[in-house]
């Protein structure tokens, strides 16, 4: 499983996620790995994507990464696209490799300002952006995990106020997967926090 942490101001948007990767082999033992990557930068038009859920597809008649898919995506990218071109390409690439069962984030510039987009299940949700004093933060993945950093962020944030918004995100997030792994009941997220930023040009 995962979990994934967004702050999102009008000038930027950082993304960040664990780094486990669990699946079971045919034993039914429970294998892991930390070196998953979860957050995807797309050079054209600037655009992050983020994801949680199944990690694993049937790509081409044979199992590949999302990575090896988020590859092929923009490859397949026009030179120039815009930032909701990008979106509706990504919301047919979810239905043709049947991927509603995950959550995505895409972060990126349309319009001339930062725009951040939800999609889960299929179904596109817009989410709004803060301020430098008070950014917006999301997160999506382990149910559980979002439930406590939902409902600990702000204080968390209030104490970390003089960090910038990577350290608190990074501080956030850390914390959470220390506290899941003293859980054996969740021990699904895990290995070193990844963090991605988009910002405006000023």
């Amino acid at each position: 499983m995962t979990i994934v942490g967004v702050m999102a101001t009008q000038k930027r948007i950082m993304v960040g996620s664990d780094s486990r990767l669990t699946t079971i082999n045919k034993r039914e033992r429970l294998i892991t790995t930390d070196h998953a990557q979860k957050l995807f930068w797309l050079a054209n038009p600037g655009c992050i994507i983020a994801t949680a859920g199944k990690f694993s597809l049937q790509l081409n008649h044979r199992w590949a990464r999302l990575n090896e898919l988020i590859v092929l995506f923009e490859h397949q990218l026009a030179v120039k696209v815009t930032f909701d071109e990008v979106v509706q390409a990504f919301r047919e690439l979810i239905n043709q490799y049947k991927l509603d069962q995950n959550d995505f984030i895409l972060a990126g510039l349309g319009d001339t300002r930062l725009r951040l987009i939800h999609l889960v299940n299929g179904r596109l949700e817009t989410l709004a952006l803060g301020t430098d004093q008070l950014p917006k933060s999301y997160f999506f993945g382990q149910s559980e995990l979002v439930t406590a950093l939902t409902a600990a962020t702000k204080q968390q944030l209030i104490n970390l106020e003089s960090s910038g918004s990577t350290v608190k995100l990074q501080t956030l997030l850390r914390d959470t997967v220390k506290q899941a792994q003293s859980d054996v009941q969740v021990a699904t997220v895990g290995g070193p926090i990844q963090l991605l930023e988009i910002k405006k040009s000023q």
